[in-house]
């Protein structure tokens, strides 16, 4: 089975196709937050009916729906089936954007300041809810700035355990991390499996024996279920491998002329980083955006 679909396709045949009653979820997932909700209320309103997310537990959350909201494969391409029109994507980017502005001035959350680069960067691995920015002791010379799961406490009750960072820790997580692959950039190339222009030439071969089986009536052999799910790995590699030569490409130009990183690059770390993930048992995963990870310990 192929990896990283996102909920509301499957595989059938060997092809990656439309689920049907997934897909009609994820439209109403778009449709409510069009229409006012927000996305805790939609995770909570999924969560009550059971419905079953991505791996197929009932629990959703305020992250796992933000990240439904801005996954663009729902727009289709020569891999997925088109599930959100584009004026409609387009319009819950807008809204989103239009939220967090208003987020970040409420007067319901005095305590946090304007948006962080870290902002919807950094996830818990425990529940899955973006961790958020808080300041303790507010004027005060003790003031300090940390970073804690939206669900550590909900009414006042402490609903997830998961660390409370400080920002200077997670600034130097950062720079650790970029330092780490500076000294061995060769890794960034190392999830290189096959050329593209060698899977086109595969797939042209796997066309060819396809429609030779189907012209000859044998629809229900075991060759052709077998070839039709190649052809389908074949495309979502090459698909894969474009997005992740176009990514390295864009970190190595970002750290282009770099040696040693000394303080936090708050631009690079925009440009360069897809999220951090932070597990209770000290583990923080950083994810660069062509899908590389490297694993800091927190202590």
């Amino acid at each position: 089975m192929l990896k990283h679909i996102p909920i509301g396709y499957k595989i059938s045949d060997g092809k990656i196709e439309v689920d049907t009653e997934k897909a009609r979820v994820i439209k109403k997932i778009f449709n409510d937050y069009l229409k006012g909700s927000s996305m805790k209320k939609i995770a909570r309103d999924l969560t009550e009916i059971e419905f079953p997310n991505k791996t197929n537990k009932t629990n959703w959350y305020h992250g796992s729906i933000g990240r439904i909201l801005e996954d663009r494969k729902y727009l289709g391409d020569e891999i997925y089936s088109q599930i959100i029109d584009e004026e409609s994507f387009k319009e819950v980017e807008k809204r989103r954007k239009e939220r967090n502005k208003k987020y970040a001035r409420t007067k319901e959350n005095p305590n946090r300041k304007e948006e962080s680069v870290f902002m919807e960067k950094v996830i818990c691995g425990e529940c899955g809810e973006f961790y958020r920015k808080y300041i303790t002791d507010v004027g005060k010379p003790e003031e300090k700035i940390v970073w804690k799961c939206h669900n550590h406490t909900y009414q006042r009750k402490m609903q997830c355990k998961n660390l409370i960072l400080y920002e200077r820790e997670l600034e130097d997580r950062f720079i650790e991390t970029v330092n780490s692959l500076l000294s061995r950039m060769w890794v960034l190339d190392r999830n290189k499996k096959e050329k593209p222009s060698r899977l086109n030439m595969g797939i042209r071969n796997l066309e060819e024996r396809i429609k030779e089986l189907e012209e000859n009536g044998m629809y229900s052999s075991k060759e052709l279920s077998s070839l039709i799910f190649k052809r389908a790995r074949a495309y979502y590699d090459i698909s894969k491998i474009d997005d992740y030569d176009y990514m390295t490409k864009k970190i190595k130009e970002g750290l282009r002329d770099k040696y040693r990183l000394i303080e936090f690059d708050g631009d690079l770390f925009k440009k360069i980083i897809g999220k951090m993930t932070v597990y209770k048992d000290g583990n923080i995963e950083v994810e660069f955006i062509n899908g590389l990870i490297l694993e800091k310990e927190y202590k």
